[in-house]
């Protein structure tokens, strides 16, 4: 088997890096919290995959480092160093085969805040100091079996440029210093607006300070999403408002600050409480409504809503949507009358909430038809008999009397008329 330079296979051991930690250790009001837990979820995973990574190539490289090992080993009892007189001092830049501390967090160039944690690789159990200019350690840390180190200052730097550099002391042997790099330190950005603690709507404005120039994200504690963006204006304030709808229910948010696409200077967590009252648009408060309504309003977005009657029974339920619409249909029809409906909302964290009731009427079965003319209405005195007045054949002269006093003289006539037919008959009889 060839062999490998154990120069060569410490340089590939220290290739497989872990995911870097959070660009600040502090984001949280706790100091030991992270700023996300889904990107430290996130995180892990590649943590583990990584370290899959890594025992794969350190079983490969330990069959190398084994068949080489005599070889190595011969080398190195042969090679007998001259005594130097005046031992190295423990900061002094060595070389060690080519293999230098490296820093993978921040990126050089980025702005960093006043407590930035630094990362990147160097030699299993090598100890790992951070130097400033003066050459003195800022922090010390020592790395990890896979070579991985995480760097924590212990006092905060002061704001402008900033230079350090990397430098590991191995188990066995000298310090060995890594390439210089140069960052911006800023003061954290830090949300003004609204306070920790405070209940808030579910599309909130968020306010605060910044470095001037930089862009802002206002990031989801559990999340890590960044919920909105804006830019830090000449002043160093800035203004984020929401877009989209807050969920109902506890909230953690920080704010983050990049430059360039660089890496972020995250600011202080807080807590707030999203609140949503439901409201029922339509029907309307003192309105009418079918007996089979459709009910509709606006609720905490993807929240439950409950429609209760005047009984507190079910009308209907439907889940709002994410501008926190929803509308839904009666279950069962209503009676005609008077009615009310009460909106009852309950959060995805299981929290609910009441709104207004609103009151409405259905309308009855169609009345009956009245008819519009009204009956006469009965006499108190009766009526005297109707007097039926008789046609009398033939013309009759006009008197100017009415048919009735020209059917009496008519019949008087007729009398007159037989009493007279009646004498002249007796008369004649005598004479005969």
């Amino acid at each position: 088997m060839a062999a490998l330079s154990l120069a060569g296979l410490l340089t590939a051991t220290a290739g497989f890096a872990a995911l870097p930690a959070a660009a600040n250790p502090l984001p949280a009001a706790d100091a030991t919290a992270t700023a996300s837990d889904t990107a430290t979820d996130m995180a892990t995973d590649a943590a583990t995959a990584t370290e899959a990574a890594t025992d794969a190539a350190t079983d490969t490289a330990t069959d190398v480092a084994t068949d080489s090992a005599t070889e190595t080993s011969t080398a190195t009892d042969t090679a007998t160093a001259e005594p130097s007189g005046t031992a190295a001092p423990d900061l002094a830049v060595q070389d060690a085969g080519g293999t230098l501390p490296s820093l993978s967090f921040p990126t050089p160039g980025a702005l960093v805040s006043t407590t930035q944690a630094f990362n990147g690789s160097a030699l299993p159990g090598a100890t790992v100091r951070m130097l400033d200019t003066a050459h003195n350690p800022v922090c010390t840390t020592t790395a990890d079996e896979f070579g991985n180190f995480q760097c924590i200052p212990g006092k905060s730097f002061a704001l402008g440029p900033l230079t350090l550099t990397p430098s590991m002391t191995p188990t066995e042997g000298a310090a060995v210093e890594g390439d210089p790099a140069t960052w911006t330190v800023i003061a954290s950005p830090v949300i003004t607006s609204p306070q920790g603690g405070e209940a808030i709507g579910d599309l909130p404005v968020f306010t605060g300070t910044g470095y001037p120039g930089a862009a802002v994200d206002i990031v989801g504690g559990h999340s890590g999403l960044s919920l909105c963006s804006a830019k830090v204006g000449a002043d160093g304030t800035f203004s984020c408002p929401m877009t989209r709808k807050l969920l109902v229910g506890s909230l953690d948010v920080f704010p983050a600050l990049n430059w360039g696409q660089l890496d972020s200077v995250s600011g202080m967590m807080i807590t707030v409480d999203v609140r949503v009252t439901p409201k029922i648009t339509s029907p309307v408060d003192g309105g009418t409504m079918p007996a089979s309504p459709m009910i509709e309003g606006v609720a905490g977005a993807f929240s439950t809503v409950t429609i209760l009657d005047e009984n507190g029974k079910t009308v209907c339920t439907v889940k709002a949507d994410v501008k926190g619409a929803f509308s839904c249909v009666a279950a069962a029809d209503f009676s005609p009358g008077s009615h009310s409906l009460t909106p009852v909302q309950t959060s995805l964290s299981g929290v609910a909430n009441t709104g207004t009731t609103v009151h409405v009427t259905v309308a009855g079965a169609p009345a009956a038809v009245v008819p519009t003319t009204a009956a006469a209405a009965p006499s108190a005195s009766p009526s005297a008999p109707a007097v039926v007045e008789v046609a009398v054949a033939g013309s009759l002269a006009n008197t100017g009397a009415n048919g009735v006093a020209a059917a009496g003289l008519a019949a008087g006539t007729l009398l007159l008329a037989g009493a007279g037919a009646l004498l002249m008959l007796r008369r004649r009889t005598r004479t005969h």
